[in-house]
């Protein structure tokens, strides 16, 4: 109880039987679906690694979100990075060239991504050119983007989720 009274509902407060550490709630219960389609995603990206399909693709996204607009919220689902702006237009996440976004682990997606944010969370939404240092990314931003959870469904953050982030 101390635990969860220090860290709240969403901190790593649970211990699953078997476990070596503490967990978030949504970490420990785990998502049997999720982990299914993953497996199958898997299964498909090695059957494509050895050569039985061979494609590629290109993604166009956005430098920065358009003249006046100010970012809002930020959403994420399937590996897919959206910006809504403070007026409601989606817009893809803007992004620069070999500086893709990711999340769910420890390398340069995540990092990329956290930085981005950070930026964003720092000028009150103003200052959406991508290209952010990943130097400049805030720690609490880039643990929730390396986090396992990050990485589970749907998420939305809002401007105000992120600064509550760099202020914890």
């Amino acid at each position: 109880m101390e635990q969860l009274k220090e860290h709240g509902p969403a901190g790593a407060v649970f211990r699953p039987f078997g476990r070596p550490h503490n967990q978030t709630l949504i970490e420990a219960i785990g998502n049997p679906r999720r982990e299914a389609h993953d497996a199958r995603q898997q299964a498909e990206y090695a059957a494509r690694q050895r050569g039985t399909d061979q494609w590629s693709y290109t993604t166009y996204a956005p430098l920065e979100l358009r003249p006046d607009d100010v970012f809002s919220r930020f959403h994420t689902g399937r590996s897919l990075f959206w910006a809504r702006t403070d007026r409601g237009v989606l817009s893809l996440l803007p992004q620069r060239n070999a500086l893709g976004y990711e999340i769910g682990y420890s390398g340069g997606g995540p990092h990329a991504l956290a930085a981005y944010l950070t930026q964003v969370a720092t000028s009150d939404g103003q200052h959406t050119t991508a290209g952010a240092q990943y130097e400049d990314a805030h720690p609490a931003i880039l643990a929730w983007t390396q986090s396992k959870a990050a990485d589970r469904g749907t998420n939305e953050l809002s401007l105000s989720d992120l600064q509550a982030m760099m202020a914890s």
